[in-house]
């Protein structure tokens, strides 16, 4: 990472404080002594922070009578997707004559209420008052679609590397995860391929996250650049700002990658540098928005539900070719228009360092901390609600109750840490550990009897492929996991298979794991076979043949 000027850091101070000015003014004002007892002043946190059950347990807290009550309402509206009628409730209490400092807080609030909601109605293209959205659209990659079906592919002959810009939402080293992750093993294959393949992260990445970031970062010979800027969702500036540094690049496909802010930029400077542009779908974030706000049926009559599954749509229907991960997930893709022709699959996989010689499971337990005499499953996960963690920490407490000495690991963070560990068995057979970075990832995998990936049954989980088997399986370990379509694709079947939520089945299993260790080793072979990143990756370049000649 570069060394950083000191007009820099005040610069990226400066764009971090206007980015979420109320986001950082709700945490703030329930720091303060007067707020920490107040249930407005709760609730406002829980807004803040994302937390929907919490906001409208607290919500229910707040008298009618109280003169706040109309505003917490309007932004437990917002939380939870209804935009409109968060707007309405919101200009409900600006035109309501209120007194004193409930009062003035309870505007303040109406007014952050509409700022955020004009800026998720600019972020999904829906103007007050206009019916039709005003999404983004391309020209450009739709006539060249046309006229390659009629006349080969429109981008002349490339001559020398292939330059590829990827366009990603966030990265290492400020952001690890299955995302990051999967962006950093693509860009160093496709390197190692001969590939000039870089990335962009999204308008404002990582400074509106918190960190002072450089320009650009160069990690293992990949370079990632940023765009400065404290309007993260204005999708034109992300457009025009993309364009300028596609063109001085030199750059002959645009790859963007999940989700739609990414897709329509990309989409602007494809349009404007006549490039064709690939969309990688990695998932559907209206569904991971819906199992935190409401769950599938509340949450997908929301607007924000809707029009962002139109966006996301609408620049799957753009691209020139469609990148995704299972055939579950094309599935869904082909379901909303998208030709099964023009869809590429391209799995998650692994690097060679995965399939090295796991070490021996007790040295590794005893290096770890972890009791040898104990059978020890676990998970290597981001800590989301449908991840269902739950239903293992369950499993494991009715495994105990019934005699049996087993206990869990679970490594890494995320949004549900803090309620999983609640509910935590507090007699010291369930181990926290924080995220942790791939080559210990592997540490662990080593030391476990058992890999559990106990995904509850949603939507976004029937779909979407997860990274983290793939790799329990490189390393040899037995999987238990949810019997999900996307879980039984993701690990070709090795695996042991119990119906979501059901702890009890889930605690079974673990008086098999002896019977069945061999369903691990058939796992890393068909791992090495096919989820090696150099393999999957021929997808990649399928794709890119397919858009330039």
């Amino acid at each position: 990472m570069r060394a950083l000027s000191l007009p820099w850091l005040i610069g990226a101070a400066g764009v971090r404080v206007r980015s979420e000015p109320d986001r950082i003014r709700m945490r703030l004002n329930v720091l303060l002594p007067s707020h920490r007892s107040n249930v407005v002043g709760l609730l406002d946190l829980a807004v803040a922070r994302d937390d929907l059950p919490e906001a409208r347990r607290l919500l229910g807290l707040v008298s009618l009578d109280d003169p706040q009550q109309a505003s917490v309402h309007a932004a437990v509206e917002l939380l939870a997707g209804e935009i409109t009628a968060a707007e309405a409730t919101a200009r409900g209490v600006l035109q309501t004559p209120t007194a004193g400092t409930h009062g003035r807080a309870a505007r303040a609030r109406a007014h952050r209420v509409l700022r955020r909601a004009r800026a998720l109605r600019d972020e999904l293209g829906h103007t007050p008052g206009d019916g039709a959205p005003t999404v983004v659209t391309a020209g450009a990659p739709r006539a060249d679609r046309q006229q390659r079906q009629l006349h080969g592919p429109v981008h002349g002959p490339v001559h020398g590397p292939l330059r590829v810009l990827h366009v990603v939402k966030n990265s290492l080293p400020y952001v690890q995860a299955g995302y990051t992750l999967r962006t950093h093993a693509i860009l160093r294959t496709h390197r190692a391929r001969g590939i000039d393949a870089q990335a962009i992260t999204r308008l404002g990445f990582p400074v509106v996250q918190g960190y002072l970031g450089a320009r650009s970062d160069v990690i293992d010979g990949v370079r990632y650049r940023r765009l400065l800027s404290a309007r993260g969702s204005d999708v034109q500036e992300y457009g025009r700002r993309l364009t300028g540094l596609a063109r001085a690049q030199g750059v002959d496909v645009l790859h963007a990658a999940t989700d739609h802010v990414n897709g329509q930029a990309a989409m602007i400077a494809a349009d404007a540098l006549h490039l064709p542009l690939v969309y990688e779908v990695r998932g559907f974030l209206e569904d991971s928005w819906a199992c935190r706000h409401g769950g599938d049926d509340q949450a997908s009559s929301t607007d924000r539900y809707r029009w962002s599954r139109e966006r996301e749509t609408d620049v799957m229907l753009a691209a020139d070719a469609v990148i995704t991960l299972s055939d579950t997930m094309a599935a869904e893709i082909t379901s909303r228009g998208v030709p099964r022709d023009r869809i590429w699959i391209v799995p998650n996989g692994v690097d060679d360092t995965f399939l090295t010689e796991p070490r021996t499971q007790r040295v590794m337990q005893q290096a770890l901390g972890l009791s040898p005499e104990r059978v020890w499953v676990g998970a290597v996960t981001s800590l989301h609600s449908f991840e269902g963690l739950a239903t293992l920490l369950a499993a494991i407490e009715r495994a105990r109750s019934a005699g049996r000495d087993v206990g869990a690991v679970i490594v890494g963070d995320g949004p549900a840490r803090r309620e999983l560990q609640a509910s935590s068995p507090s007699d010291g057979s369930v181990r926290w550990i924080d995220r942790v970075a791939a080559s210990s990832a592997r540490d662990w995998y080593d030391a476990l009897d058992a890999v559990v990936v106990p995904r509850d049954d949603l939507r976004v989980t029937r779909l979407v492929t997860p990274l983290k088997p793939v790799e329990a399986l490189a390393r040899g370990r037995l999987v238990i996991a949810s019997d999900l379509p996307a879980l039984r694709e993701a690990t070709g079947g090795h695996a042991r298979f119990v119906p979501p939520g059901d702890a009890e089945a889930l605690a079974a299993e673990f008086d098999l794991i002896d019977e069945h260790r061999d369903l691990g080793r058939q796992g890393r072979a068909w791992v090495g076979e096919h989820r090696r990143w150099s393999q999957v990756c021929e997808g990649h370049l399928a794709a890119y043949a397919s858009v330039v000649g």
